[in-house]
């Protein structure tokens, strides 16, 4: 059957529009419509893939990447040994144009393994495209020519705040964050660390090859260098072009036995420049550079050496301590939520970091002890039970970093006891009273007096129910280790043998009975028996005799009466704690009886 067949024709349509179909279901990304207010969202190693079907697409990392399992013998990355495949080549149509921001995230574990090939790196060419914020770590690329971290080679295209950790590897045109600059790029505030090694290749730099008609600034390299070929610099190779160096460093051993080998620049012609740029003498092994100014180890910890240079925004040091770095390398501190603090119930401690793509370490003491091992924090909170305190130490690390400083924090939940209770509820009983005692929290052990003092856990534990045949009032307080003691139950029975209207004798005309309850606060109750009709005054006195109120006066009838007395005196002031006496006086009879308030 011809392919021009009808039927075949239309088998073929259908069956690529269900090819395209399928595809379609398969998501390519996180998220996002691939433009700059919507970019796509990359999370994994198959959407960093995906790229190369987009290449002028607005793209937004959300997380680490590790590339290992991907790239692993059995991964779909493998690509029989090759490893990754650069995205984007130096072809119409086929170079990188769009905008990658890796949110300060990282890429790690980025294997190539093509020495034939060129333009070799994540990138392998790049053309009116933005990388900005993206480190790669433990990277291990192997090209031929155009070979670098982030890309094989970029053209009229900018890299900003990225940096590359790893071994770059090849022929020709080596940097360890891109292998060739061109045509009004920039790099700037980025740098590299590892090595970068050719046997015999020209145009190899720390941090990149050659420089041609673009700018380096406010960069730095700590790879070692190593080639036997021409152009060879700390940071850059080739300088070349109306190309400008500026407030650039570079610190790694600069190896070689060809013509034009730098400390800093191995090469620089055709109107190139470096400004404000210095190399140090000691580590690079190299007296001779084509540009900048060479500076030994101690000089080039010293910020006097970087004049001109910005060290309130972009860069930091520490004095005699460190070479420049940048002021996006010093992580921030990490915090508590909630902060530190003293708590009445169980929390739940989270910590918080600003810094993305960095781990957040920790380590806890509880109760005094001893510290834990440091530890990884995953995001799952930190317990802190009732009665018991917990320090806890935290920083933040992230590979070519600067760690934060060390946050410190302290929870202690303090815990009171709730009252105890009792069973039958205090009062007036004919006859002999069973008490129980309890209390919510079960573990708490119960300490009871009835002399009117304070019960301590040397006093009487209760272990069983309190027989009561008399009029006796119960002092309980509840105790645990590590919580704080419940106040003091008082708990009065009066237990009375008639009853109130039959009970005086002949030789009494009233009674006066105990306050309930006593100890009290904020009132309690003051009762009185008459036989017969009589005037009363019911008068309340301090501890130094002074009467401060008068609670009832006149004339009562014979039986029961009862007054609330609410702790204030004549003026209706509050007054304080402390031991009172309250007085019955009738036209023939008199008596006092003590009571406590406490507040």
């Amino acid at each position: 059957m011809s392919m021009n067949h009808p039927f075949l024709r239309k088998t073929i349509l259908l069956l690529g529009f269900l090819v395209l179909s399928i595809y379609s279901l398969f998501p390519q990304f996180g998220g996002g419509g691939g433009n700059e207010q919507d970019p796509y969202l990359i999370s994994s190693p198959e959407h960093l893939n995906n790229i190369r079907y987009h290449l002028s697409a607005y793209y937004l990392q959300t997380t680490n990447i590790d590339m290992s399992e991907y790239l692993s013998e059995y991964g779909e990355g493998f690509n029989d040994g090759a490893g990754w495949l650069p995205i984007g080549i130096d072809a119409p149509g086929s170079r990188f144009t769009g905008q990658y921001d890796g949110d300060n995230f990282l890429i790690s574990n980025l294997m190539i393994n093509r020495p034939d090939e060129s333009y070799i790196g994540l990138f392998g060419f790049t053309s009116a495209a933005v990388v900005k914020n993206l480190g790669l770590v433990d990277a291990n690329i192997q090209g031929n020519i155009q070979v670098g971290g982030i890309s094989g080679g970029i053209y009229y295209s900018v890299v900003l705040d990225c940096f590359v950790e790893g071994s770059i590897n090849g022929n020709m045109g080596l940097g360890g964050l891109v292998g060739v600059v061109s045509v009004l790029s920039t790099v700037a505030r980025s740098f590299s660390v590892g090595s970068v090694t050719s046997v015999s290749g020209n145009s190899i730099g720390g941090l990149i090859g050659a420089l041609s008609e673009s700018y380096a600034i406010e960069c730095y390299s700590h790879a070692d260098v190593s080639s036997n070929g021409e152009s060879i610099g700390g940071l850059v190779g080739f300088n070349i072009i109306n190309s400008s160096i500026l407030y650039c460093y570079s610190t790694g051993y600069v190896a070689g036995t060809g013509d034009d080998v730098g400390g800093l620049v191995g090469r620089q012609v055709y109107n190139a420049v470096t400004t404000f740029s210095f190399w140090d003498l000691e580590t690079s092994g190299r007296a001779y550079s084509a540009g900048g100014i060479s500076k030994t180890t101690e000089e080039m910890k010293q910020q006097t050496t970087y004049t001109q240079w910005n060290f309130n925004d972009i860069w930091m040091i520490y004095q005699n301590e460190t070479y420049p770095f940048f002021s996006w390398q010093l992580l921030p501190e990490p915090s508590f939520n909630p902060v530190s603090g003293v708590y009445d119930s169980p929390v739940e401690v989270s910590i918080i970091s600003s810094a993305t793509g960095a781990s957040v370490i920790y380590r806890t003491a509880s109760n005094n002890q001893e510290w834990t091992e440091w530890m990884i924090y995953n995001n799952e909170a930190i317990i802190v039970p009732v009665a018991s305190s917990l320090a806890i130490e935290s920083y933040v690390m992230k590979p070519s970093h600067y760690s934060s400083s060390v946050a410190e924090g302290f929870y202690q939940v303090i815990a009171v006891l709730p009252t105890p209770t009792a069973s039958p509820e205090p009062g007036i009983y004919k006859e002999e009273v069973i008490v129980s005692l309890f209390s919510e929290e079960p573990e708490a052990e119960l300490y009871y007096t009835t002399d009117g003092t304070e019960p301590k856990p040397e006093d009487n534990l209760y272990t069983e129910p309190i027989s009561i045949n008399e009029t006796t009032t119960l002092y309980v307080k509840a105790y645990k280790d590590g919580w704080i003691a419940s106040e003091v139950l008082v708990a009065e029975y009066i237990i009375e043998t008639s009853n109130i209207e039959n009970e005086l004798t002949a030789d009494y005309i009233a009674k006066l009975y105990p306050a309930f309850p006593n100890p009290f606060n904020p009132s309690t109750a003051l009762s009185f028996q008459l036989v017969e009709d009589s005037y009363v005054e019911l008068m309340i006195f301090n501890a130094k005799g002074s009467k401060i109120r008068t609670l009832a006066t006149g004339n009562h009838l014979t039986g029961y009466h009862s007054y609330t007395w609410d702790g204030r005196d004549n003026y209706n002031k509050e007054v304080p704690s402390g031991i009172y006496f309250y007085m019955l006086k009738t036209e023939n009879y008199m008596e006092t009886r003590k009571m406590m308030l406490i507040k």
